[in-house]
């Protein structure tokens, strides 16, 4: 298994990403990191949930899976966040892959 950065963890069962958002941006894309984080930049507002809607769907899409499998799993709130997804048949070389900004 890789080295795993610090904003990773892996069960056999569930991935938890820590990330930082980064609402109001001008394009919505995984875009680095931001400290021990991964930083996600969505153009969605934080009003109303439109914020935590759009990094479910950039963070669904970028592992190829439908967002109702992923969950805000602290931070609803809050920049900070860890979201959590099924973790399915993915290696851990192909969950860094699909989560890397490209």
């Amino acid at each position: 298994m890789p080295d795993m950065p610090p904003w990773l963890r892996l069960t056999e069962l569930e991935l938890s990403i820590a990330v930082h958002v980064q609402p109001g941006a001008r394009r919505t894309a995984i875009v680095g990191l931001h400290g021990e984080r991964l930083k996600v930049a969505v153009q969605a507002r934080a009003t109303d949930g439109h914020a935590n809607a759009a990094l479910i769907k950039v963070i669904a899409e970028a592992l190829k899976q439908p967002p109702s499998s992923l969950r805000i799993a602290s931070g609803i709130a809050s920049r900070d966040k860890r979201v959590a997804a099924p973790r399915g048949s993915m290696g851990a070389d192909e969950i860094l892959r699909c989560l890397w900004p490209k």
